[in-house]
């Protein structure tokens, strides 16, 4: 059975910004200190959230492991069925002791074992798996640089003397010259379309 993905634990924030995204906030009027420590921290959360879709297992993948751990359970369960009744009474008798009676108990054969539920449980896996829309990590990903966008945008609409057409065309070269990827023809309008503005 292949291992899964380890899960996100979390990471350094990285806030920091690029020379030439500095070069470009100061060349703005009303530029501050505070401004640029405002853009580094949404610049962090973005890297940190980027990095946990980045971190996440595509469906398929989950599909995969859902289905290696029911066959595994199911050729468990038609191991332990095969079992002779005493080992099999020792064997279980053995489980309830080393589990201080929390353990699973000898049950007559027809009635779901753990095992059984296990299978069953990734047999919903699976179709739920199967159910969805494809993988869409990257479409989330895009969203996020939306935001991004959207956000430094904010913050620059808010500078005097800077139109909002400015500000969307500011806040992308800020995200190029940090070397964040968002395809973009008219940074205003991805604004616009990201606020639910018509």
């Amino acid at each position: 059975m292949t291992k899964t993905r380890q899960p996100f634990r979390g990471a350094w924030i990285d806030n920091s910004l690029t020379n030439r995204a500095r070069k470009i906030l100061q060349d703005l009027p009303g530029y501050s200190p505070e401004l640029e420590i405002s853009i580094g921290k949404l610049l962090g959360d973005y890297r940190f959230n980027r990095d946990y879709l980045t971190s996440l297992e595509p469906n398929s993948d989950r599909l995969e492991h859902l289905k290696a751990v029911a066959s595994h359970a199911k050729k468990l369960i038609e191991a332990l069925n095969a079992l002779p009744p005493d080992m099999a009474s020792k064997l279980w008798y053995q489980i309830h002791k080393e589990t201080n009676g929390k353990g699973p108990t000898l049950r007559p054969s027809h009635e779901l074992t753990e095992l059984d539920l296990i299978a069953l449980i990734c047999r919903s896996g699976e179709i739920e798996l199967s159910r969805k829309q494809p993988d869409k990590r990257g479409m989330k990903s895009k969203r996020l640089e939306c935001q991004l966008l959207s956000d430094i945008a904010a913050l620059l609409e808010e500078l005097p003397g800077i139109k909002v057409t400015h500000a969307a065309n500011h806040a992308l070269e800020i995200l190029y010259s940090c070397r964040i990827a968002i395809k973009s023809d008219n940074p205003r309008r991805t604004v616009r379309e990201y606020r639910g503005l018509n």
